[in-house]
């Protein structure tokens, strides 16, 4: 185990970490550490990622990184279980768009939103379908739009928001969409836009 002394007075070994201080913080060297232990793949660059088998450690970083899709960094405890979530999995994927929900209140040109089969939350949460998080006086999830193909009809529901839903002027709990229907949650409005079942 060959030992080195960086300026600063740090003692680590050279065999593992090359001229790099991993207690330093200008460090950007990077090796990898196979599953099973062994080292391999020593990269000066610090960029790449190895295989999925592989973890990549950054030398002057304080805990090790794990690779996944997208090459999106993820923090890991040394010797922990890792559960990596599933970026990249759209929960939209294979449903059908059968609307949308246009807004002004959040950009001058407009911004819309897809709206799909099934149901959609409309919310400041990152999780909702519609996210508005602009409006701090939209709640997490503040109502939702339901389409089934059986009747074609739009319902929304309000999930208990603290301000509530209103549709056309009328504080609303729950009732059906029509094409154009203006919906106000907080200071922002939405313009509902039906796409006619004719596919």
């Amino acid at each position: 185990m060959a030992k080195r002394e960086c300026s600063k007075g740090h003692k680590y070994d050279s065999a593992i970490y090359g001229d790099n201080c991993p207690f330093c913080p200008s460090g950007s060297t990077s090796y990898s550490e196979n599953m099973d232990g062994t080292v391999g793949n020593f990269n000066p660059s610090g960029t790449e990622f190895n295989q999925e088998t592989e973890r990549t450690h950054v030398v002057g970083g304080t805990r090790p990184t794990a690779p996944v899709a997208e090459k999106k960094n993820i923090d890991m405890p040394i010797g922990g279980t890792v559960i990596r979530p599933a970026w990249g999995a759209d929960p939209t994927a294979g449903k059908k768009i059968v609307g949308f929900l246009v807004t002004y209140s959040a950009s001058p040109l407009g911004k819309s939103f897809n709206i799909y089969e099934g149901r959609n939350y409309v919310g400041r949460d990152i999780t909702c379908d519609v996210c508005i998080t602009s409006d701090s006086q939209i709640s997490g999830k503040h109502f939702s739009i339901l389409f089934r193909a059986v009747d074609s009809k739009f319902k929304f529901k309000d999930e208990q928001s603290s301000n509530g839903t209103i549709v056309n002027d009328l504080l609303e709990d729950d009732g059906e969409l029509k094409n154009f229907d203006v919906i106000r949650i907080g200071d922002t409005k939405f313009i509902f836009i039906a796409i006619p079942q004719i596919f």
